[in-house]
């Protein structure tokens, strides 16, 4: 583990498989033609200038973060900075086509650091057997709902630990949830506290654990 699973060398683009990813997602009716547009725009307004024409396969963290630091700085049409809404809009259209490439074996499902490069977090060293025997030990204990939430959002413990209600979304077409806060251990005892920086602000797509929340809200 650690090194990744095989998966054939291909060409793909970020541009091209985010493009084909927004189209099946239309045409399945997984995203509304609203979101589908806003999609598109980020694709060709966000995405394409900068990152659009790197290979997917080799697509790495580092990459990410250069790419986030020019969204900032000139991310805009007329070279401007960039909002921090819109540049999580951005990284999160990303993230999910990179799942989406994850399950299709486009990519390797697990990276040298067992994440993949645009989620911001990941599931650790762990290959698709261990996360399943692992989700079925936890099922119907107390600590189930917030462990599968770690394990398929990335969050850190902290962050974790901060959720709130208010910040998840599970009745929409794209369950997600949003990380604003983290709880800190002081010498006074537990704090909330704000993250450090812009992008650790996030909103995080939830497709896998969505039903297990809702039972337990």
């Amino acid at each position: 583990m650690g090194k990744g699973s095989y998966v054939n060398r291909s060409s793909l683009t970020v541009y091209e498989h985010v493009r084909a990813r927004i189209e099946q997602w239309q045409t399945l009716d997984k995203i509304t033609p609203k979101t589908a547009e806003r999609y598109r725009e980020l694709l060709e307004n966000q995405l394409a200038p900068h990152i659009g024409e790197a290979p997917l396969q080799k697509l790495k963290p580092a990459d990410i973060e250069r790419w986030h630091a020019t969204l900032k700085a000139r991310g805009r049409k007329d070279g401007g900075k960039l909002g921090a809404r819109t540049i999580r809009h951005a990284h999160r259209l990303l993230s999910k086509a990179f799942k989406e490439a994850m399950r299709h074996d486009f990519v390797a499902q697990c990276s040298g650091s067992g994440t993949a490069p645009a989620s911001g977090g990941g599931r650790g060293r762990l290959d698709g057997e261990q996360i399943k025997s692992l989700v079925e030990r936890l099922r119907g204990r107390a600590m189930y709902p917030r462990a599968i939430t770690a394990l398929f959002s990335g969050v850190r413990r902290g962050e974790l630990l901060a959720l709130r209600w208010r910040d998840v979304e599970l009745d929409g077409k794209e369950p997600s949830l949003r990380v604003q806060e983290a709880v800190e251990e002081t010498k006074a005892g537990l704090r909330l506290k704000t993250p450090k920086t812009e992008n650790s602000v996030r909103e995080i797509s939830l497709p896998d654990i969505v039903e297990a929340l809702r039972e337990h809200r």
